[in-house]
């Protein structure tokens, strides 16, 4: 980024904590390299040409409980931290109502300590770890189920559904309506998962239906991933959603016009087709967009009440 930009960029975030403006700036300026890793799994190519090596067990296992892939993924990545409890951290971002006071604590001074200075050596040994963990999932070398699993199953599925391959497989699990749409996301996303006890028992469900369900499974299985969005587009109009969605949880709204301001104030950071897309729309044909986008994310986590909300804005200002 040039000065200018990074000008720009400083005076858009002073309206906004650390936090929302960082992951607002990130995120937007990733928007082409999510555009590119959903066309490469979708196609099957670069990262994704081959099937990684895993251990099915564990692998299936990642469906039931997003709290083992969380755990799992953070032993891969995150430098060893003795005094904080991390299965009680995960579930307080998860679920801030749901915990002791002491664990929400816990938690908002994990994430100020890796966000409030991007030099610590935490904060620098956690990207550290990160990166490499990605930089070394290359075809043959992706044999670690959890991050495979997030390549490959996770990131993809929520970026294209809205919702966790967890959500997916309860569907599944409750039958009804949605069970066989849930059913053919997960298989074409996944052939293994055909092997998922829920979806077998889908298939037994009705004696009279399961060859045919199992022909599906076949049907499903050699399709691509996931459908081809019509229009490239998209991931910009995604991840603004998901920005105003994420951003209203910390009662910091961002409004149209502002992600507006911040895709142009980015530059060559955004493809010329998306700059061009957006310089095309009215700032309500964007807004509609983006609350189309609002509705497609379950994001997992309730909004904390007020009084903390506060509390995390002190802590943040005696770390700036």
């Amino acid at each position: 980024m040039n000065d200018s930009t990074l000008e720009f960029l400083r005076i858009w975030s002073s309206d906004y904590s650390t936090m929302v403006s960082a992951l607002s700036a990130l995120a937007m300026a990733a928007v082409d390299d999510v555009r590119d890793f959903m066309t490469m799994r979708r196609t099957r190519t670069g990262l994704f040409a081959e099937e990684p090596a895993v251990d099915e067990k564990a692998w299936l296992a990642y469906y039931n409980s997003p709290k083992s892939l969380e755990r799992a993924l953070w032993a891969l990545t995150a430098p060893a931290k003795d005094d904080v409890d991390v299965p009680s951290v995960l579930d307080a971002l998860r679920n801030p109502r749901g915990k002791r006071p002491e664990a929400n604590l816990q938690a908002y001074g994990l994430i100020l300590d890796c966000m409030t200075d991007g030099s610590s050596a935490k904060a620098s040994e956690l990207r550290r770890r990160t990166f490499a963990q990605i930089e070394e999932a290359d075809g043959d070398d992706v044999t670690q189920a959890p991050l495979a699993f997030c390549l490959w199953v996770y990131l993809p599925c929520w970026f294209r559904y809205g919702v966790t391959p967890t959500k997916l497989i309860r569907s599944v699990s409750s039958g009804g309506t949605s069970a066989e749409k849930a059913v053919e996301r997960l298989v074409r996303l996944d052939p293994r998962v055909a092997r998922h006890p829920a979806v077998e028992r889908w298939v037994r469900a009705d004696p009279a239906l399961a060859p045919f369900r199992r022909g599906k499974l076949r049907k499903w299985a050699g399709r691509t991933p996931f459908d081809k969005e019509k229009s490239d587009s998209h991931w910009l109009r995604l991840i603004a959603g998901y920005l105003s969605a994420i951003s209203e949880l910390t009662d910091e709204r961002i409004l149209a016009p502002e992600l507006r301001s911040l895709v142009g104030a980015l530059g060559d950071e955004i493809p010329a087709d998306l700059q061009e897309y957006l310089l095309n729309r009215t700032d309500d044909d964007w807004s509609r967009e983006i609350r189309r986008q609002r509705g497609r994310f379950e994001l997992g986590v309730t909004k904390p009440d007020r009084s903390t909300l506060r509390l995390v804005r002190e802590m943040a200002q005696r770390c700036a």
